[in-house]
Parts: C-alpha cells; sequence; structure tokens
C-alpha cells in the first residue's frame, strides 16, 4: 500500500510539475494555475454524468472479452492484484492506482493541460478531437503487456480515444471547464474494472 501512495504521488506530482513549469511561462496574471488546468468545483449534473459515463465503460471492459483478457494479464494493475490476493490492504492499492495514479494524473495531462491549451488554440472541436486521439494512442503501451495483439491494442486505443473525446465534451460543455466531471468517470470505470476484473480473476484461479 505504502509503494501504491508513493508511486501515484509521483506520478500525479510530475504532472502538475509539468502543468505548472507550462502555467508560469504562459500565464498572463488573468487567471489561477487551478483554473489553468481545470482542477476546480463542476455542477453536479456534469459530475452525475461523468459517474454514468465510467459505469457504462466498466461494463464495456468486464463483459468484453478481448478487453478484459488484455486489462487483466500480467504487469497490468488487475492482473497483478489477483495474483497478490484480494485483500483489504490490495483493495486500497486498488483505489489510490484507479483514482489518483491513473484518473487524476490523465485528465491533468490530457484534458486539462494538453486539452484545454489545444482548445484555447485550435476551438473546441478540434482541440478536444486532438487531445482524444493523443489519449488513446498513449494506450499503445499495452503492446507492452505479455499475448497482447496488435488488433486488440488497436480497439483499446479507439476505445480510450472514444472515452477521451467524451470526457473533453462533459468537462468543457457540461462541467463549466472543470475537469471534475471526466475524473469522477474515469476514476469510476478504473477502479469498478480493477475490481472486477482482480476478483474474478481469483476466484477462477
Amino acid at each position: 500500500m505504502v509503494s501504491a501512495i508513493i508511486s501515484a504521488l509521483l506520478q500525479v506530482g510530475f504532472v502538475l510539475i509539468v502543468a505548472g513549469a507550462v502555467y508560469f511561462a504562459m500565464r498572463r496574471g488573468q487567471r489561477s494555475f487551478a483554473r489553468f488546468v481545470g482542477f476546480y468545483p463542476a455542477p453536479l449534473k456534469a459530475i452525475a454524468a461523468g459517474l454514468a459515463l465510467g459505469l457504462a465503460a466498466t461494463a464495456l471492459i468486464l463483459i468484453v472479452p478481448g478487453i478484459a483478457d488484455l486489462a487483466s494479464e500480467r504487469g497490468t494493475v488487475a492482473g497483478d492484484a489477483a495474483k497478490s490476493g484480494v485483500s483489504a490492504s490490495v483493495v486500497i492499492a486498488l483505489v489510490i492506482a484507479a483514482v489518483f495514479k491513473t484518473a487524476l494524473s490523465e485528465e491533468l495531462l490530457f484534458r486539462g493541460l494538453i486539452g484545454k491549451r489545444l482548445i484555447a488554440a485550435a476551438g473546441f472541436q478540434l482541440g478536444n478531437l486532438v487531445q482524444a486521439v493523443l489519449f488513446g494512442l498513449a494506450h499503445l503501451l499495452l503492446l507492452l503487456v505479455p499475448a497482447a495483439s496488435v488488433g486488440l491494442v488497436a480497439v483499446m486505443v479507439l476505445f480510450t480515444g472514444t472515452l477521451g473525446w467524451i470526457n473533453g465534451w462533459l468537462n468543457e460543455r457540461l462541467g463549466d471547464g472543470s475537469i471534475l466531471p471526466g475524473w469522477a468517470g474515469h476514476a469510476v470505470a478504473n477502479l469498478c474494472a480493477y475490481l472486477g476484473l482482480a476478483l474474478m480473476m481469483s476466484q477462477g484461479s
């Protein structure tokens, strides 16, 4: 659990350092760092929509056999959790990994730092599309997972890219520019998927 906390702090901290450097390089004194990355309160309806999206994404991950298999391979969060055995400490580690290490750091980076800069420069449609494409392409790292196939990773790139676009839309169109709706959905999807896959694997072993 301690290692999970340290890993999450390092990943979120790295993103914040990068975002902070860009902020101080670009800022004109008209807004705070929180506004710059979109980390401020959002309407409850937008957060609720994000949570609903997260649950729908979880259902797809758990139902589609190929995606579930890839997401629970050795070296993945769910795969390693199942191998360790699902216990209270493992569940806490999964919560930290799902909510902070992956969801918060990725939302800050892709929808906050990158997305907002692209939208400001190129408009919502193109900016949101480009950040979503970049987010999807980042999941090419799944090719490093043992037994991952090119076709399945391509599906995951398309799947995550689509979710990235929807998160950007939720944030900018319903969330008044806050990344909290996207973070809520991302965190729920990750957490439910990690827990579901880890439980399925531990019971099947």
